[in-house]
């Protein structure tokens, strides 16, 4: 009994030994398949990760060789540190190279001016900049002929320069203006862009234009948006003005003469005179305040525009938030894009109080014209002196060539008035203005390029801050968190 139990026993332990043997060999291949499965995952992760990590540096070396001005988006509120079509198209003609040089005590330069010229700097392989201490360097200020916190642009090839200060009430990089209740002086305008192009433009140029403006009949005093922006054009004004009848002929020096906002006639010698001088090549630009002066209306005659004695009105272009103040006879000049005139503008052109012009034959039929600037086709009227009202369109701007001569006339008296301009910067007045008045010259580009208000907002505040604070702060952290959180869970579920 004992013997077979023990046959038992020893049976079943020969049975037991080949299952467990059995086993072993079954889960011996699924260990290693396990094993062989983890270290083919652990290896692609580090593979993996490698070349994110290499894609990163990689990028972040593609990115750091931008310029500034891609690395660096301009989050003010007056796109401060943005640059003007008007310079981007300048510059992509430049020939020269320029270099600019920022000149301050212990190279504390503004950081705004230093941002904007970095930004300029990339504009062009032509273009190069550095910053000079001048306390180190203080014979760098002889050399320049100017003071500290200066920006000095030079032609590299020619050596011809020009000083730009940081900071001033006019002519500066930092326009201040001063604040009638306090009488202190604080930081109204950004003009970077203007001054700095308008330097490039003289230092690259070799030209001298005089502008006389005609004086002895009751002109207006030239405004001082239009000044600032014929002097950035590099354009002499001539402050003394010039009367025909005490200099007794028109200077050597004279390339234009303007005649601004006049309210008294010329003398007939004086007519003579200007009729001889648009007959010898000639240019004159005219801004007409009314229509009744018998001498100037001849001289437009003989250059094809017949001047109407009265006020012109739209009434399909008129500014409807000002009809209380001025009726029909403030509204939106009509311009078509295709004339050189207007063709970089895309916006209005205010009109207030006109006098209008219709077309005439001139006296030769050398001399051809063309309008620039004329009322709405169907809503035009002319309020005559004498009550009568008559509906046509009527022509605001025009200008009439012979040769080398050229008549350019505008009826508005406000195309750039300083209430006008600063109050509608947007505006084009000041533009076709200048348009008209640089194509007398065939070396000058009109470059007028608006300063950018300071006082508005400050410079360096991001738009709508509480809607990126959000953003940032609380929409991403949770969408990260949200996220993560059921994607864990559905892979949790498998």
């Amino acid at each position: 009994m004992q013997i077979m139990n023990e046959n038992k026993k020893l049976t079943k332990e020969n049975k037991t030994e080949p299952e467990a043997e059995k086993t072993a060999k079954t889960r011996k291949p699924f260990l290693k398949k396990v094993l062989k499965k983890g270290s083919y995952h652990g290896t692609t992760a580090v593979g993996i990760t490698a070349i994110a990590i290499a894609i990163v540096i990689l990028l972040n070396l593609l990115v750091g060789q931008l310029p500034s001005s891609v690395q660096q988006l301009d989050l003010t509120g007056n796109k401060i540190y943005s640059i003007s079509d008007v310079t981007v198209n300048y510059i992509a003609g430049l020939q020269n190279n320029i270099h600019l040089i920022m000149l301050s005590d212990g190279a504390n330069t503004d950081n705004r001016i230093r941002k904007f010229v970095k930004n300029y700097v990339a504009l062009s392989d032509k273009i190069t900049a550095e910053e000079i201490d001048t306390l180190l360097h203080p014979t760098v200020l002889s050399t320049y002929s100017c003071e500290t916190n200066t920006l000095v642009v030079v032609n590299s090839d020619t050596g011809k320069f020009t000083t730009i200060p940081y900071e001033d009430t006019s002519d500066s990089l930092i326009l201040e203006s001063i604040d009638s209740s306090t009488y202190q002086y604080y930081e109204a305008e950004f003009d970077a862009d203007g001054e700095i192009t308008s330097a490039v433009s003289y230092v690259t140029g070799d030209f001298s234009h005089t502008i006389y403006t005609l004086s002895g009949h009751d002109e207006s005093d030239l405004s001082d948006a239009a000044t600032a922006a014929i002097t950035k054009d590099n354009l002499n004004i001539n402050s003394d003005g010039l009367n025909l009848l005490q200099a007794g002929s028109i200077p050597d020096d004279c390339d234009l003469i303007m005649i601004y906002k006049p309210t008294s006639d010329l003398a007939d010698d004086e007519l003579s005179m200007l009729l001889d001088y648009m007959q010898n090549g000639g240019k004159l630009m005219i801004v007409l305040s009314r229509g009744d002066l018998t001498n100037f209306n001849t001289l437009l005659a003989d250059y094809g525009y017949a001047v109407q004695n009265g006020v012109v009105g739209d009434t399909a272009a008129f500014y409807q938030a000002y009809a209380s103040s001025y009726g029909y006879y403030c509204f939106d000049m009509t311009y078509t894009r295709s004339n050189e005139m207007t063709q970089n503008i895309s916006t209005d052109i205010l009109a207030l109080y006109p006098v209008g012009l219709l077309d005439t034959t001139p006296i030769r039929d050398t001399i051809t014209t063309e309008s620039f600037l004329t009322t709405s086709s169907n809503g035009g009227f002319l309020y005559g002196s004498d009550g009568t009202q008559t509906s046509g369109s009527y022509i605001l701007g025009a200008y009439a060539t012979e040769d080398d001569a050229r008549l350019t006339v505008f009826t508005n008296p406000y195309i750039v008035d300083d209430s006008v301009v600063e109050a509608y910067p947007s505006f084009g007045n000041l533009t076709v203005f200048m348009n008209a008045l640089t194509a007398n010259f065939s070396d000058i580009q009109n470059l007028n390029i608006p300063s950018k208000s300071l006082s508005e907002e400050s410079y360096n505040t991001v738009s709508n801050y509480g809607v990126w604070f959000f953003l940032y702060v609380f929409a991403l952290p949770l969408a990260t968190f949200f996220g993560g959180l059921i994607f864990w869970s559905k892979r949790r579920k498998r």
